[in-house]
Order: structure tokens, then sequence, then C-alpha cells
């Protein structure tokens, strides 16, 4: 489900305020915290389940400015409570969140880091990417081909497409968060 309008919004923000564990994942316009912005924040509480939030469309913002400052309220209310909280590579998703005043308060599981534990001997290059790990221990192997000419610019991906890698990303970080 892709988000779109505030109603969208706060209905998907209202059912994820009652569950007890969810999973996150973020776009952004450069792997740089400093100068990169979020393009969307996606959501999974259950498997084959999530909800995309974009912030951009076709290089431009979605919301005004106001309403975005309001979407991020509710969202650092989410991330202080007391649910479950899983992303892959926490840290780098941190970084940006800190920069906008969002802390994500505990639990907290990293699925990289779970993996890291399960296999600590995987060291080549990509062993713990989310992709590669879909591959591995999902069924979702290969949902990041048809964005995968537009990872070092997000925000020229077609707007459905983002959308639905980054929805992805939210199931798939929840499915390893299971398997681990």
């Amino acid at each position: 489900l892709t988000c779109d309008t505030l109603e969208k919004v706060g209905s998907a923000l209202g059912i994820l305020r009652t569950k007890d564990v969810f999973s996150f994942d973020i776009k952004t316009t450069s792997k740089n915290f400093l100068t990169g912005e979020i393009i969307s924040i996606a959501f999974s509480y259950q498997e084959n389940t999530g909800f995309v939030v974009p912030f951009y469309r076709n290089k431009q913002k979605l919301f005004r400015q106001e309403d975005e400052s309001a979407i991020w309220e509710d969202l650092k209310l989410i991330f202080a409570g007391s649910q479950t909280k899983i992303a892959h590579n926490v840290n780098f998703k941190a970084l940006f969140f800190k920069k906008i005043g969002i802390e994500i308060a505990l639990p907290v599981y990293d699925t990289m880091l779970m993996h890291h534990l399960l296999d600590e001997n995987s060291n080549q290059k990509g062993d713990r990417e989310l992709d590669t790990l879909a591959y591995r221990y999902t069924d979702m192997g290969g949902y990041t081909k048809p964005l995968d000419k537009y990872k070092e610019d997000m925000l020229s991906a077609p707007f459905d497409k983002i959308c639905a890698y980054n929805c992805a990303d939210g199931d798939c970080t929840l499915r390893l968060y299971s398997f681990f």
C-alpha cells in the first residue's frame, strides 16, 4: 500500500501503533546522512504485508512542509514506543533519523547483525546485503532487480517501482527476523 495522502498515512500509522512488532526500511537520496534525505519509509508487521510513506514523487516533494513535519512527529512517537522494531543495517537508518530528531527506542533488532551471529565467516563483499540474504533465506530473491539501475540515484526511479521496492525491503526484513 502506498500512503500518498495524509488520510492514508494516518490510517496506516494508526494500524502500526497496534502492532507488537514491525520492520522498517528507508530509501534515501544518498548514503551520506549529512547530505542525503529520506525518499520514503516502509513498514511491515506481517509477512506479505506492508505500506510505504513516500516523501517524493518525480523528484518533487509529495507533501507540504507542515504536513511532512506532522508525519515525522507521528513517526517520532511510534519509534519512541515499546514495540519491537526491526531493520536491516539499523545504524544507517538511525543516522538519518537522528538528523530529523527521531530516536529509535529499544527493543531494536538488526537483521544484518543477526546474520553475522548466524554466519560470522560470511565476509565476501555483499554477503550481508538485504538482497543477497533474500535469495539465501526467503522466497523473495530477485525482488530488487527492477531497481538495480537506480541504486545510485533512487530519486530517478519510477514512483511505483520505488514504493514497491521499499515495501518489499520491509517485508524481507521481517521475514529474515522471523527466520533468524
